[in-house]
Order: structure tokens, then C-alpha cells, then sequence
């Protein structure tokens, strides 16, 4: 190649259009986590995030991102650690999300129906907050938290042992907060 070739090409080359990471976004859909009431450490929260394209248009997944209180070794100090799970490399995922709508809510009672004791733990509580709705048209919002048993704490651990294996120190894509 002459050096009139090399020139073009150089030129070419920086005149072309560089492929740009797609622009990601987050949005927190729901959350769910443990509490481990006066224990030091333990403690996870873990938001059930959708990540999704604005421009290009692409299509969106879905993924997991925890946040978990540990304690320091030989020490009453914590630290949070975070890790992710990718919902297109987890299959597990979406089969425990088709589950979540089987949760079943508490009763309401009315004042004097039956004692009520207030949850008051030192085990931990189990806790679940997302979208919710009564039928067609009418939205509503869940927050359960359960102590030692009931369908959060089972939806919540069985959530936690399918995705076991897919948790990763890196989030799925470099995304924006979208909320």
C-alpha cells in the first residue's frame, strides 16, 4: 500500500461511525429481603430490576440485584456487598417469577376479632414488596413480611435456591437509573 492509500484508510476509519454501548436503564419493579432482627449481619435486600433500552428501542430483561449486610471477620463491623443476577443467562428466574402471583396475602381482621400479636422478632423476617391488584382495573401494592414461615418466607427462600448458581460480582450492563 502507498502512503496516499494508508492516508485514506486512516481517514475512512475515523470518519466512521463507532458502535456505541446501548444507552441501559433500571427500573425497581419490586423488592423482597430478610431481616435478621437483632443479630449484626445477615441482613439482604434484593430488587427485582428491569432493564430496558430507550433509544435504540431493544429489548428489555430482566434481573436481580442484592444487597447483602455481612459481618467482618473477627468484628461486630458490617459491610454491604452487591452482586446480580442476569436474567437472560438464568433461566430459574422467570420460572420463580411466574410463581410470585401465587403468594398468598394476609386477611385483614377486624379490631377485636381475634388477638393479633404485632411482629416482634429476634429470628428475622421475611419481606416482599411489588405491584399488585384485585382483578382487572383496580392496582393495588403488596407488602408482606412473614417470621418463620408462611408463602413469603417460602416464595423468598425458593427464589434465593434457584438462582443460587447465577449471582455475579459484575451488574448485567452499565445502566442509568430510570427511577
Amino acid at each position: 500500500m502507498n502512503g496516499a492509500a494508508l492516508t485514506l484508510a486512516a481517514v475512512l476509519l475515523a470518519a466512521a461511525p463507532r458502535a456505541e454501548p446501548p444507552n441501559w436503564y433500571t427500573h425497581v419493579w419490586g423488592t423482597f429481603g430478610f431481616h435478621s432482627g437483632f443479630l449484626i449481619g445477615g441482613d439482604y435486600t434484593v430488587k427485582i430490576t428491569e432493564y430496558f433500552q430507550i433509544l435504540p428501542t431493544g429489548p428489555s430483561f430482566w434481573g436481580l440485584e442484592r444487597h447483602e449486610e455481612l459481618l467482618r471477620p473477627g468484628s461486630r463491623r458490617t459491610y454491604t456487598r452487591t452482586t446480580w443476577v442476569d436474567g437472560r443467562r438464568c433461566p430459574a428466574l422467570a420460572a420463580r417469577f411466574k410463581k410470585i402471583s401465587s403468594i398468598s396475602g394476609p386477611q385483614p381482621q377486624s379490631p377485636g376479632e381475634r388477638p393479633i400479636l404485632p411482629l416482634a422478632t429476634d429470628s428475622g423476617l421475611y419481606s416482599i414488596d411489588v405491584p399488585a391488584g384485585y382483578g382487572e382495573g383496580a392496582p393495588a401494592h403488596l407488602v408482606v413480611a412473614n417470621e418463620y414461615q408462611g408463602p413469603v418466607v417460602d416464595w423468598v427462600k425458593d427464589t434465593l435456591k434457584a438462582v443460587e448458581g447465577c449471582w455475579r460480582e459484575t451488574p448485567p450492563v452499565q445502566a442509568k437509573k430510570g427511577d
